[in-house]
């Protein structure tokens, strides 16, 4: 196994979580698992991939990528508090603080610090009012409280001042699809696959939709193109 067995190491899976259980499921599909063990629907590497604190001095924590078979217990860090390894501008404080906590409230499933990662963001919004990493993180949070109307907006504005972003069409693509706006995900998720056209993410949902709108033919496109593609990068 290398990096690309699982994941693209530059590009963020969409729904991590999702995207590693399919991962996982390739070849754990026909497993025997112990009658304890959590359903094949749970999050896989919450469990065999946790999060840990990092060693080197820094406020940080990395994901263990031993995928240990019993998971050590005790040893996932619960990021009760952010510290920046240097301290911004102070016009710059919350605005990063309040991404921060976006991003390891979803890692650490804490609504709590969402919460207050987006009342934070929402708080300096006029002052960074063409920000497209503010905005993508606000999208994010208003997603996972199911907002999907409102998460367009901002996945929107995110791609405005970043259109050359993949992950971000990707998620305006996400967005319109929780909507029930088949269309305008499809051509959200086709923009993102033009940008990356190893966004494994945004592939796996939009042959999704393409198989439930009926649309066969180019849900077998795109796999085929994918095989083509990933079979020629680990040829290299």
């Amino acid at each position: 196994m290398w990096c690309g067995t699982c994941h693209d190491p530059h590009n963020e899976p969409t729904d991590p979580v999702a995207y590693y259980r399919a991962k996982c499921l390739q070849c754990h599909a026909g497993t025997a698992l112990p009658e304890a063990h959590p359903a094949k629907t749970s999050n896989c590497i919450g469990c065999h991939m946790p999060k840990r604190d990092a060693q080197d001095g820094g406020h940080t924590a990395f994901t263990d990528h031993r995928i240990q078979r019993t998971p050590e217990k005790g040893l996932a860090s619960e990021a009760a508090s952010i510290v920046p390894w240097r301290e911004p501008p102070s016009n710059l404080a919350k605005r990063n603080l309040g991404i921060a906590l976006i991003r390891v409230g979803i890692e650490s499933k804490s609504f709590k610090q969402v919460a207050k990662g987006y009342e934070l963001l929402t708080e300096v919004q006029k002052e960074f009012s063409q920000d497209s990493e503010m905005f993508n993180a606000l999208g994010t949070a208003l997603h996972l409280a199911q907002q999907y109307g409102e998460a367009v907006e901002a996945f929107k504005l995110a791609v405005r001042f970043d259109p050359l972003s993949s992950p971000k069409e990707a998620s305006l693509g996400q967005e319109y699809e929780a909507l029930g706006d088949q269309e305008q995900a499809e051509r959200h998720l086709e923009k993102a696959m033009e940008l990356d056209s190893f966004n494994l993410s945004a592939a796996g949902l939009l042959i999704s939709i393409y198989e439930r709108n009926g649309e066969l033919s180019k849900a077998d496109e795109l796999s085929k193109t994918l095989v083509r593609l990933t079979q020629g990068r680990m040829g290299h």
